[in-house]
């Protein structure tokens, strides 16, 4: 994946199809159904701090 195809999907220019959600997920080490869970079903301690 190019810095370019990265930068456009982080900005909202490009949809991140799911080939791209692998190649994330590959390049962060985990599970590309890590990039589609809920965010308190990861973190729940974390949305308990934030107010």
């Amino acid at each position: 994946m190019t810095f370019t195809r990265f930068s456009r999907m982080e900005h909202q220019v490009r949809r991140c199809d799911i080939d791209g959600r692998v190649a994330i997920a590959a390049a962060l080490g985990v599970p590309a159904q890590a990039l589609l869970a809920d965010a308190e079903e990861l973190h729940p301690a974390a949305e308990e701090g934030a107010t």
